[in-house]
């Protein structure tokens, strides 16, 4: 049976691996977007001391923002997508593993 096990188990993770991984680097991607427009937001704000100039700064980080969240929205839109492959391959995955297991089952009653 250990065998039967492994063979389910590696074309089940070949799979998934892979669309983990392109998943995982849009999360990541996003997190960093989030974390330059906040630790940058300082750094300007101690530059430019001119109160014209801050109000300027908030609206133009203010503008970045929005233009994130439009950003998320894509990749959101990428990630359902990629969601919507991964589980056309999941069940891709599930039928090579019933063929397996009827391969398994008739070598066992030959």
């Amino acid at each position: 049976m250990s065998d039967l096990e492994d063979k389910i188990i590696r074309e089940f993770w070949r799979g998934y691996e892979h669309e983990t991984e392109k998943c995982t680097f849009l999360i990541n991607s996003i997190i960093a977007l989030f974390v330059l427009i906040f630790t940058m937001y300082p750094f300007f704000k101690d530059v430019f001391l001119g109160v014209a100039n801050v109000y300027i700064l908030t609206l133009a980080l203010i503008m970045a923002f929005l233009s994130s969240s439009l950003i998320l929205a894509v990749v959101y839109i990428i990630l359902k997508y990629r969601l919507e492959h991964i589980m056309k391959d999941s069940k891709l995955i599930f039928e090579r593993v019933d063929n397996i297991l009827k391969e398994f089952k008739d070598e066992k009653h030959t």
